[in-house]
């Protein structure tokens, strides 16, 4: 299991870095990192526990990953994110359509679980969001409380199991206030 830091710097940095464009803040590094903790244990479990459909790191289930493939700005037109996801999948894939979205989730089963992948698709969630990351102020309780708010907003949601306990859990197990980001 990686450390909070090995997460961050080996998997989340790289991930935002073949996204180009704006992807990439403090924000969002702090915010990927606390939902990789939080959803799998930072890479512990690639699979839902309990026979749930999430995948990868991020725990992004195939109908989100489907939403996200249709709904996101990002994904429609050419822009890096688009070209690097697109070599993961197969020739076909880019022409499926909202009509064929069993096809969409199906085969996005076999990209989830790639943790690249998983934090690519994460940040994409979190990029259709009309309001903007929270800002990290520097003050750890401030900071845990506005991006668990987000969190638990954008991508756990009501029907989500993750309480504010839990995140706080997770966070101090993962010594999250001491990665460097």
């Amino acid at each position: 299991m990686m450390s909070a830091q090995e997460f961050l710097d080996d998997l989340i940095s790289p991930s935002l870095g073949f996204m180009g464009g704006g992807y990439d803040s403090a924000s969002a590094r702090f915010l990927l990192l606390c939902t990789g903790a939080v959803e799998s244990d930072l890479g512990r479990f690639n699979k839902q526990i309990g026979g749930g459909p999430a995948l990868g790191p991020m725990q992004v289930e195939p109908d989100t990953g489907a939403d996200i493939w249709i709904n996101c700005d990002a994904l429609h037109g050419p822009t890096d994110v688009l070209h690097f996801l697109w070599m993961f999948h197969s020739p076909n894939f880019l022409a499926l359509g909202p009509a064929e979205t069993n096809t969409l989730t199906e085969e996005l089963k076999n990209c989830l679980s790639l943790p690249i992948y998983s934090v690519i698709m994460a940040r994409l969630k979190y990029s259709m969001d009309p309001s903007a990351l929270p800002v990290l102020t520097g003050d750890f309780d401030i900071d845990s409380d506005s991006f668990y708010q987000y969190y638990k907003r954008v991508y756990n949601t009501s029907k989500g199991a993750t309480t504010y306990e839990k995140w706080m859990e997770k966070l101090e197990t993962y010594k999250i206030r001491e990665v460097k980001l």
